[in-house]
Formats: structure tokens, C-alpha cells, sequence
């Protein structure tokens, strides 16, 4: 596990999964424009106290335009402001997750799923995940209308992990709309999402993730 650089809490949020900005895109043939994403970057940080060994809880999570990673942010923070010691890391770059007694996983809905980066994350560390509490997360737009219909649509895009991975069952699940940013999506995409009318903005719900995050406690062992 790679050492970070510790942070109060104020900052915690902030930076979780921050975009800092687009990048230009490179010169090249019309295809590889349109499918090129701007840059984003991903912070990753830490809340606690370093020296809480036994009371460490992962974050870990993957995102395309870094809103799933402000989600995981705000869960690592209220998680942190209950008296753990929380780490959010993109699920890519998780190498072993031993030393920590519970672990959150949570994913943009991608194409029906759950980004590959974090179905793989639960696969490949399959044996160690099924010793510890475990609750999954999703972000997705279909969640902007809370609706038991919507709720069951976005519930089913976890199946198959749950399926390939059957000895790690989440002890909870959370659902939360997304964000939908014009900027930060490849070319060719903004134009399919602009040519649907899909409609841009921010519909997390902040208080419905956090709340969830609050409740969080039982069900990860404390």
C-alpha cells in the first residue's frame, strides 16, 4: 500500500476525487479525438489518526469524471469524522487490502455495470474481502428520480459481481444519482449524450449519502 499524505478533515472533502481540469485534446485522426477523455486527476486521501492501526477502513472506488470519487470522499469523511481511520484509493491501484478491518466498493455505473476497474478489484482480492465487512456503492444517473422502479434497475447492475464473486456479499448497498458534465466526456460521447437531450448537471444527493455513510457503522463491525 503506497503512503499518502495525511490531511485534516476540512480538506478531506475538498480534495476527494477532485477533478482538476480538462486536458487538450492530442492531434489525430477523427476516431481517436472522439473517444479521447479529458484529463482528470483523482486524489486520494487520508483522514484519521495514522497510529488507529486497528480501526482502518478503505475506500475504494472508480470513477470516469471524478464525481464517484467526491461520493467516496464524502463517505470516507463521515466514516473518518466517526472515529475511524480512512483511506480512499482508486480501486485500480489497490495492491493489498490487509490492514484494514472493513472495505468500501463503489463504481460509476458504465455501460450497465459497474466500471471493470472496481468488478476486478472484488475479484482479485476475493479471499481477503471475504474476512471483513464489505458494502458496495453505486453512482449512477438513473438514481436522479428515487424511485423503488430506479432503485431495481441500478440494484441489478451489481448482480453480476455478486454472482462472479459470491463468497463477498455486500452487508449493505448504496445508490446514488450521478453527475452528468458535458465537459469532462470524451468528444464523440458529448455529442450522443447532446443528441439524447440527456440533461447536464450535479443531482447528488449529499444528504443521502452522507446519511447512509452514518449508518454504515453496524454493518462494517463497529
Amino acid at each position: 500500500m503506497n503512503k499518502q499524505p495525511r490531511i485534516n478533515r476540512r480538506r478531506f472533502l475538498k480534495l476527494a476525487g477532485g477533478a482538476v481540469g480538462a486536458g487538450a485534446l492530442a492531434c489525430g485522426g477523427l476516431a481517436t479525438l472522439g473517444l479521447r477523455q479529458p484529463a482528470i486527476e483523482f486524489a486520494e486521501p487520508s483522514c484519521g489518526e495514522e497510529e488507529n492501526i486497528g480501526d482502518r477502513i478503505l475506500v475504494a472506488y472508480a470513477s470516469r469524471a471524478g464525481s464517484t470519487g467526491e461520493v467516496a470522499g464524502a463517505i470516507g469523511e463521515v466514516l473518518c469524522d466517526g472515529g475511524a481511520t480512512v483511506d480512499v484509493r482508486l480501486a485500480k491501484g489497490v495492491t493489498d487490502v490487509g490492514p484494514y478491518r472493513a472495505v468500501v466498493v463503489g463504481s460509476a455505473i458504465y455501460m450497465g455495470g459497474w466500471m471493470s476497474e472496481a468488478a476486478k478489484f472484488v475479484e482479485t482480492h476475493r479471499d481477503a474481502l471475504s474476512r471483513v465487512p464489505v458494502a458496495y456503492f453505486a453512482v449512477c444517473l438513473t438514481m436522479k428520480d428515487d424511485t423503488e422502479e430506479n432503485r431495481r434497475t441500478v440494484a441489478a447492475y451489481l448482480d453480476p459481481v455478486r454472482e462472479q464473486v459470491p463468497q463477498v456479499q455486500p452487508a449493505d448497498v448504496g445508490l446514488f444519482a450521478g453527475t452528468l458534465d458535458y465537459d469532462k466526456l470524451p468528444l464523440l460521447y458529448r455529442l450522443i449524450v447532446k443528441a439524447m437531450e440527456q440533461p447536464e448537471g450535479d443531482f447528488r444527493n449529499w444528504e443521502a449519502i452522507r446519511a447512509w455513510a452514518g449508518e454504515l457503522a453496524p454493518h462494517l463491525g463497529r
